[in-house]
């Protein structure tokens, strides 16, 4: 038997075994990954969202609270930083914070 049978008859079908088994592997995977995201539940159900957003609310509304509280300790800080320098001794008088919206 000559070499170019040999190579078409032997070769050639062994190659296009492989490529075809990396090809089903790959199709296998995406066919796997679709199935996967359509399996899974949305995250965009009408309910999730409408609690993400009370949530985000409550976080939004908690941070306001804490920034104007750093806001009054700020002003505090700076009166007493302004007095001590323009009298160039500490105050004597003791100022007071604004009352903390915490406990």
């Amino acid at each position: 038997m000559p070499d170019y049978v040999w190579i078409q008859k032997v070769v050639f079908p062994i190659i296009g075994m492989g490529l075809l088994g990396f090809m089903g592997i790959g199709i296998y995977r995406i066919v796997s990954k679709i199935i996967d995201r359509k399996s899974t539940p949305s995250m965009t159900a009408s309910g999730d969202v409408e609690a993400l957003r009370a949530e985000l609310e409550a976080i939004r509304a908690e941070h306001a609270i804490e920034i104007a509280e750093l806001n009054d300790r700020l002003d505090f800080t700076e009166q007493l930083v302004d007095r001590a320098t323009n009298t160039g001794a500490a105050p004597r008088r003791k100022l007071t914070p604004a009352k903390s919206v915490f406990p």
